[in-house]
């Protein structure tokens, strides 16, 4: 993916270096990609409010993944949530919903995801 964004990267520090204005409206979600950050909750909801309460909120309240199913008629596939740590900043996020992570393979009717 880096390969992909190298002329972006490249704009940027050009612009940055020149002391030049880039009038390029990134979402903060793109600027974190740009440095490498993993994006939370609360930076996809800034994009798209309604898709995360629509979609995403009802699969992490309890019961929400039966529930969904029951709904589509199909199961959903997870590999399970990305663990919290031990330190301080972790402890912050465990306050945060857990992040499920989709399944690559197994999805019925779909193939795989690349």
């Amino acid at each position: 993916m880096a390969a992909e964004l190298y002329a972006v990267r490249r704009l940027m520090a050009l612009a940055v270096i020149r002391h030049t204005p880039l009038e390029v409206p990134f979402s903060r979600c793109i600027f974190k990609f740009l440095v490498g950050e993993k994006f939370t909750m609360s930076d996809l909801e800034r994009i798209d409010p309604d898709f995360i309460k629509h979609r995403i909120r009802p699969l992490l309240k309890d019961g929400g993944v039966a529930e969904t199913e029951a709904i589509i008629c199909d199961e959903l596939y997870f590999t399970g949530t990305e663990p919290h740590g031990d330190d301080d900043a972790s402890q912050a996020a465990a306050s945060e919903p857990p992040k499920l992570v989709p399944r690559r393979e197994g999805l019925s009717g779909h193939g795989t995801l690349e």
